[in-house]
């Protein structure tokens, strides 16, 4: 039995918007492991370099100074919830 045109078009509108999908997925995922990477680059130069300011660490890494803050902040407001286990 024959598709009609319009059942085909269904079908190939289906399959590009799950193709989309999954390529979209995979930036987002890879855009977020990125992140993740910075983010522990970041907090270990903090650790090794504790004096280092954010400007100087940005710099260092080349990475946005508004990033190197965030992980500051998060990193201090860790030490406050858990000054027994500071972050790393």
């Amino acid at each position: 039995q024959a598709m009609s045109v319009i059942e085909e078009v269904k079908i190939e509108a289906y399959e590009e918007g799950k193709l989309e999908g999954k390529l979209e997925g995979k930036l987002e995922g890879k855009s977020e492991g990125i992140d993740l990477e910075s983010r522990a680059n970041i907090r270990s130069v903090m650790v090794h370099l504790p004096e280092a300011s954010d400007e100087y660490i940005a710099n260092l890494l080349s990475k946005p100074v508004e990033l190197v803050s965030e992980v500051r902040r998060d990193m201090e407001e860790a030490a406050q919830a858990n000054p027994q286990n500071p972050p790393e």
